[in-house]
């Protein structure tokens, strides 16, 4: 009986240690490395996604014409242009689409990764669940 039960609890210790492996290799960070292809800024109002501004190598294009001034020759987003906008709009996106070895994807950033300048050589995390969002971690060693 005493085998039996050291045999068990060996068992679902092995179990515990393989569960928690599996678990550490799927929810790890995942981080990669490319260039800021182009930004853009979208926001939804009305249930209605619009456009606001995009940001390329070309150069700054401002579909909102409310905000042309504020956004015609800064490719970052400070904290009174970020009250405007969130006046303007139920919701505020930044993207941030990065070239790699496999492509170019757009990911949704916070305001404050949203500065990268398009050219610029990252490191990024991929979040886990949210497979559309990074979070920039700086620039590669």
């Amino acid at each position: 009986m005493i085998m039996y039960r050291n045999r068990s609890l060996a068992i679902l210790l092995a179990a515990a240690v393989l569960i928690a492996a599996v678990g550490y290799l799927a929810l790890r960070p995942t981080y990669t490395e490319g260039v800021v292809d182009h930004k853009a800024i979208t926001g939804t109002r009305d249930s209605t996604s619009h456009t606001i501004a995009t940001i390329t190598d070309t150069g700054i294009n401002v579909k909102d014409p409310e905000l042309a001034e504020d956004l015609k020759t800064s490719t970052t987003v400070n904290d009174p242009l970020a009250h405007r906008l969130d006046s303007m709009y139920d919701e505020i996106n930044y993207i941030v689409s990065v070239r790699t070895s496999e492509g170019t994807t757009a990911y949704f950033v916070t305001r404050e990764d949203y500065s990268a300048d398009v050219g610029d050589t990252i490191r990024f995390e991929i979040l886990r669940f949210k497979t559309t969002t990074i979070r920039i971690k700086g620039t590669p060693n």
